[in-house]
């Protein structure tokens, strides 16, 4: 009956046949090798979760300047009237851009037959006729 080594004991097997037809300096080098090999799979799993955490951070951070943009965006609509009731000088255009845009949104939001949506309609029309009047 033949030996038949298990697939764990081939490396020690291996060696040891290595070893018997006098290529110790070889085996030494391949075991030096091996271990070398192994060291800097490990390095490179420990860079690879520290890039990929580093990714996670950047694109949750990018997520995060997104929304905050949306929201400056969505208040530079509204930057008129704001600065206005703070006591800041506005240009009379831009607060009648902001007034449209808070007349759309209020119309958008009301029932199309509602008495209010016929006088904002018209307030919206008269602002946009004055856009550029000199006053």
């Amino acid at each position: 009956m033949l030996w038949r080594p298990q697939v764990g004991n081939i490396y020690t097997v291996i060696c040891s046949t290595l070893q018997k037809l006098g290529f110790e300096s070889k085996v030494k080098n391949m075991k030096s090798e091996i271990f070398k090999n192994e060291r800097d799979r490990h390095s490179y799993a420990i860079a690879t979760t520290f890039l990929n955490s580093a990714i996670i951070q950047q694109h949750n951070y990018i997520i995060q300047q997104y929304q905050n943009i949306k929201q400056i965006a969505v208040l530079g609509e509204f930057g008129p009237l704001i600065r206005t009731d703070k006591g800041e000088n506005v240009l009379v255009n831009e607060l009648k851009f902001a007034l449209i845009k808070a007349i759309e949104i209020l119309v958008r939001e009301l029932r199309t037959n509602h008495s209010t949506t016929k006088v904002l309609n018209s307030a919206k029309m008269v602002l946009k006729n004055t856009l550029n009047d000199i006053i």
